[in-house]
Order: structure tokens, then C-alpha cells, then sequence
């Protein structure tokens, strides 16, 4: 059972995943508690969902593909304020299976083997420049030379043999054995799913969108008439305050005779003009009671200065 009234809750959202390669339909049935006293009510079937897009997921390329998995599907359910389920969304994926090379990170040569090759190439520079400048030497210079020279042949041939075992060993690290490894890469694909309520009148598209604006006119209506409330409310509660101020012989030697009665006036009308326009809107309420507060406050302000 995927909902349960015991423990569930409206807008609870759950999801079911499972492997499946063909088409789907998914039954909803209302399960009824048992009452005592009441024979059990049999269960009723209230809605139906298909997919048959799982079937062409399944036997796409990617799925028919050596190495790929099979169809993971997943269906997001929520259970709506009008107690049925709604799928909000079915999705397949396929996980690819295949091979990539591993490649071997090149290894860093020692810093030792780098000087004594930088010092060889050094040896073999001053050797060339000596052959050089002992060509113009003397034919008997020459023959000292050339003795010394096959004195160092059989130096010269082990340098060679071990350059060409260090040339041997270098392909052999540059060449080394190919490595593979498993790369799994996921593909997703949406479902459609065609909705079918049995014996429940659901509203069409352009039912919705009526429903829907209606609803936002009438949340915008209760707004306005809070704040028509509060906008009254403030604008009535400033007329008692300033007239109870007017009227207060503590605060006489801070206003004239002539202003008091002036503003005493203006108070009445104000008074007059509410009851006459009890549903005027919060702007107007709200612009009213600026001006009379504006004149209020600066009446106090003169007792706050003493």
C-alpha cells in the first residue's frame, strides 16, 4: 500500500523505482478500513496510468548496446488535496557500460641522471673542440693524438654500449603495457504518462487556468480588505487620539484658542466623511491619516520641546 490515512499526509510526495523494459499501466485502487459493525467494502479502482514509452526506451539504441544495463524506471507519486494520486514525473535511465584506457602518468627523471647527462654532453663538446684545434697542430702532435685516441677506444665503445641499454630501457618505459578500465555512464529519459480517472470529473485545461485565476482574485480581495481594515482602523484611532489631546487642559498652552478650534473642526469632518465613506480603500484611509498625524505630531512636538 503506498498510502496509508493513518500516517500519510496531503502533498506527501514518494517514489517508486524498479527495472522494467516494457510497457507499463499502473492501477490505483481506494482500499477501505474495515468498521465495525459494517460488512468490509471491496476495493475500488479510482485511476490508471500508462506508459507506454518504456517499450521504445527499452529497445533503443543505447539499451540494445553490449554492456548496457537494464531500464531503471522511477515514478514520483504525490498524494493531492483531492485524496487521488498524482504521477508527477516518470523517468527511465539506462547506465552504459564500457571500457577507457588508463593512461600512465609519466615518470619524472631524477635529477642526478639529468646532471651526469648534462655533464656527458659537456665532455663530448670539449672533446670535438680539442679534435679541433689539434688538426693544425704538427703531423707528430697528430700521431701522439691518435695513439691517445685508440687508447680510449675501448672507453668509448662501453659509453655506447650503455647509452644503447639506457636508449633500450627508455622505449621500454615509454611503451609500457595498456591499461583498461569499467566507465558506467547514466542516460535519462522522460516518460509520458497518459492519466485515466475512473468515475471522477476532473477540470479540463482551460478549467484550470479559470479556477486558478478566480482563486487569485479572491486571495487578492481578502488582502485588500485587511488592509482596508487596518487603513480604517489607524485613520479612526487618530481622530479620538488627536481630539483627546486638543481637549486635554495640560497641553492648552502649547495651541492657540483659534487653532484648537480650527483643528477641532477638522476633526469632526474628518469623523463625518468616514462614517459617510466606511468602504474607501486603504489608500485613500492611509493618505487621510498622514495628514492629520503630520498636523498631530506637530502640535506634541512643541510639548516635547518644553
Amino acid at each position: 500500500m503506498l498510502y496509508k490515512t493513518s500516517k500519510d499526509y496531503l502533498g506527501q510526495k514518494k517514489t517508486i523505482q524498479l527495472t522494467y523494459d516494457k510497457a507499463m499501466q499502473i492501477s490505483v485502487h481506494a482500499v477501505y478500513e474495515a468498521v465495525d459493525g459494517e460488512e468490509p467494502k471491496p476495493s475500488e479502482l479510482i485511476q490508471k496510468f500508462v506508459l507506454d514509452d518504456i517499450r521504445e526506451i527499452a529497445n533503443n539504441t543505447m539499451a540494445l548496446k553490449e554492456g548496457s544495463s537494464k531500464p531503471k524506471v522511477s515514478l514520483n507519486f504525490e498524494l493531492t488535496r483531492s485524496h487521488l494520486l498524482k504521477l508527477n514525473k516518470a523517468s527511465v535511465e539506462i547506465t552504459e557500460t564500457y571500457k577507457e584506457e588508463v593512461k600512465p602518468k609519466k615518470k619524472k627523471k631524477d635529477k642526478k641522471k639529468k646532471e651526469a647527462e648534462k655533464k656527458a654532453e659537456e665532455d663530448k663538446e670539449a672533446e670535438k673542440k680539442d679534435e679541433a684545434e689539434s688538426g693544425e697542430k704538427s703531423e707528430e702532435k697528430t700521431e701522439e693524438k691518435v695513439e691517445g685516441d685508440e687508447k680510449d677506444t675501448p672507453k668509448d665503445e662501453a659509453e655506447g654500449e650503455a647509452k644503447k641499454e639506457e636508449e633500450k630501457k627508455e622505449e621500454e618505459e615509454k611503451e609500457p603495457e595498456k591499461v583498461y578500465k569499467d566507465v558506467k555512464k547514466p542516460h535519462s529519459y522522460v516518460c509520458n504518462v497518459e492519466e485515466q480517472n475512473i468515475g471522477v470529473r476532473t477540470l479540463s485545461t482551460k478549467q484550470m487556468v479559470a479556477a486558478k485565476k478566480r482563486i487569485r482574485a479572491l486571495e487578492k480581495r481578502d488582502e485588500d480588505k485587511l488592509k482596508n481594515d487596518v487603513a480604517k482602523n489607524n485613520y479612526e484611532s487618530t481622530i479620538f487620539e488627536f481630539r483627546g489631546w486638543l481637549h486635554d487642559d495640560e497641553n492648552s498652552v502649547y495651541i492657540t484658542e483659534a487653532d484648537k478650534e480650527d483643528n477641532l473642526e477638522k476633526l469632526t469632518t474628518a469623523e463625518d466623511w468616514l462614517f459617510d465613506n466606511d468602504d474607501a480603500g486603504y489608500k485613500e484611509f492611509q493618505t487621510r491619516t498622514y495628514e492629520l498625524g503630520t498636523a498631530f505630531n506637530s502640535f506634541k512636538g512643541r510639548k516635547t520641546a518644553f
